[in-house]
């Protein structure tokens, strides 16, 4: 069974098939836009425990993120932009975050601190 995949620069009809793997639990990504890897984990059916993306582009709303994969307890973003929520963010099994040299709004930071 793969836990794990990684993929570098995905192109959609690659993410459109990783709904198929029922029982992977960590998705690593680099250079994938936010609203791809939404659509993917939306296929996904909640059963990510684990997102690490570098180099991210578009808009990613972590709120959005926290109710497509309400049992999260890793969440890495490095070298990505325009992180913010718009929703309410959910992340209660969060037990690691990181987020390096990424733009992340004050209302989403404050959000994962109060909500996580």
């Amino acid at each position: 069974a793969l836990s794990t995949i990684f993929l570098d620069t995905p192109e959609k009809d690659v993410l459109g098939k990783l709904s198929s793997f029922k029982l992977t639990k960590k998705l690593k990504f680099n250079k994938i836009e936010f609203n791809l890897l939404l659509e993917t984990l939306k296929m996904m059916k909640n059963q990510i425990t684990s997102i690490d993306l570098v180099t991210s582009s578009g808009n990613l709303d972590i709120g959005t993120l926290s109710q497509l994969c309400p049992d999260l307890r890793t969440l890495e973003i490095y070298y990505s932009k325009n992180v913010s929520s718009k929703c309410p963010v959910r992340l209660s099994n969060l037990t690691r975050i990181v987020i390096y040299s990424t733009e992340l709004s004050g209302d989403a930071a404050n959000d994962i601190l109060e909500n996580s």
